[in-house]
């Protein structure tokens, strides 16, 4: 139930009662009636809005859950972009052992920074969320363009000691 159909009905109890309420000796008990149903009206609002809490906390929960899941697999990928690294890094110059291993230390850094930035939105009031929010999508789109140009130059480092 919306809020405006809340404050509807309410506004609807009053009016009803109200006119109804003119006759005199009844308006005791239609007083009586109003106070019970204006109760009853902020009972059901105050029902409405828990359920309105509820459902934005389940929503958050859910996003927060689905980039989880996301740091979980870049963490995977870094993982395994060290591994191969280390495996083939052997052949290489050192110039290229350097430029690697800074591309994969940056990445690991931003990908740190989403993190905390994540268990921040953890903590978001319900004002700050959307932005927030917004803010943690276009972090894991860099931390998304990081990962790729790391295991570009990776690849390229790869491709030019097989040549």
């Amino acid at each position: 139930m919306t809020i405006k159909k809340i404050l509807g009905i309410l506004l609807g109890v009053f009016l009803v009662f109200g006119v109804w309420g003119c006759g005199g000796d009844e308006q005791d008990t239609v007083s009586t009636d109003i106070q019970q149903e204006a109760q009853d009206v902020k009972e059901e609002a105050g029902e409405a809005m828990s359920a309105m809490s509820e459902a934005a906390k389940e929503k958050k929960d859910e996003y927060m859950a689905q980039m989880n899941q996301k740091l979980s697999e870049y963490d995977q990928k870094i993982d395994a972009l060290q591994e191969d690294i280390s495996a083939k890094a052997q052949d290489w110059s050192d110039e290229s052992k350097k430029a690697a291993n800074k591309a994969l230390e940056e990445l690991k850094d931003q990908r740190d920074a989403v993190g905390n930035q994540l268990e921040n939105l953890q903590d978001a009031s319900a004002d700050t969320w959307a932005d927030m929010k917004e803010k943690m999508a276009a972090s894991m789109k860099d931390l998304e363009s990081a990962y790729e140009s790391a295991k570009k130059k990776t690849t390229d480092m790869i491709s030019s000691v097989m040549e």
